[in-house]
């Protein structure tokens, strides 16, 4: 038997708190800007190379800037785009990170933009809007985006310092952990019947110590109902997430009742089926993203307390 355990985070649930983006091997690099102050920024190599051609443009550039800059923070961006349902759609969180111990703020800015253009072009152009928005948000008040990132650094001083704990024998109830808002909590509990994977799967999460984290947005833009998912792997004692993400995006004209629950409930299961159909790179991912920040945790301790 399969059950579904909630996991306490100890930031704000309803906050994505994902880590940077598998794609984000390179180092982070400042953007060529069209202003004096350079972000910083760590993010896929195709949407770098996309924000270096086109430069990066919002109100606020400067001020937001200048207030990252002069605390060693970077940001970091990830972004996903694509076609669905006859519309290109693009969605980024953005969040800061600390350039010292590569640690990343918990508190994320999203946005999301649609087209009626349905090519991959379309799709593409939208990817620094959708930046510069989620950019121009903070900038109304970046203070606990900063602050998050020590936030997250006292965090994994508590739970991330020494070597990981030996897995706990198995139970004849296999649980699977899983963290997302509140309000998603809600929903999911509600629907009752969602298929997480199977009981190898469950078995699989349970012996790495693993839970899956839901990152969820949805809503209604230029008429039309809209909802994502991002989902990943969580290591549930140090709360240390994956960077590999499946995604999935609904889009629908029908703005009736009921077909928001429908779209939510289709892009999740559709995630879960490539967290499962890809379930050895993310696990592997999660593994190896745990075990570096225990390793920088342990070697440089004070630079992860006050």
């Amino acid at each position: 038997m399969i059950k579904l355990t909630p996991l306490m985070l100890t930031a704000l649930a309803a906050i994505a708190v994902p880590k940077m983006a598998a794609a984000q091997d390179a180092p982070a690099q400042p953007v060529a800007a069209t202003r004096g102050c350079e972000f910083i920024i760590n993010t896929a190599p195709e949407v770098r190379a996309q924000l270096e051609a086109e430069g990066l443009h919002f109100p606020a550039y400067d001020t937001l800037c200048l207030a990252v800059s002069n605390v060693d923070a970077g940001v970091a961006i990830d972004v996903t785009h694509g076609v669905a349902n006859g519309h290109s759609f693009a969605l980024a969180e953005v969040r800061f990170f600390d350039m010292v111990t590569r640690t990343p703020g918990w508190q994320t800015m999203e946005s999301t933009q649609l087209s009626e253009d349905p090519t991959p072009g379309a799709a593409q152009d939208l990817v620094p809007l959708v930046i510069a928005s989620a950019m121009q948000a903070i900038s109304e008040s970046p203070t606990p985006f900063l602050a998050s990132i020590n936030e997250e650094r006292n965090r994994l001083y508590a739970t991330a310092l020494g070597p990981a704990p030996e897995p706990a024998a198995p139970a004849d109830d296999c649980s699977i952990t899983f963290s997302a808002s509140p309000e998603y909590m809600n929903t999911i509990n509600a629907w009752g019947d969602v298929a997480f994977g199977s009981e190898e799967m469950c078995r699989r999460l349970e012996a790495a110590g693993a839970g899956v984290r839901i990152f969820e947005e949805h809503g209604e833009l230029f008429g039309r109902y809209f909802a994502w998912v991002r989902i990943g792997l969580i290591d549930n004692a140090t709360q240390v997430n994956s960077p590999m993400r499946a995604a999935a995006m609904s889009l629908s004209d029908d703005l009736g009742e009921g077909v928001q629950l429908q779209m939510q409930r289709a892009s999740l299961e559709i995630a879960i089926d490539g967290l499962t159909n890809n379930a050895d790179r993310f696990f592997e991912n999660l593994a190896a993203e745990t075990a570096a920040t225990r390793e920088v945790v342990t070697e440089y301790p004070d630079l992860f307390r006050d």
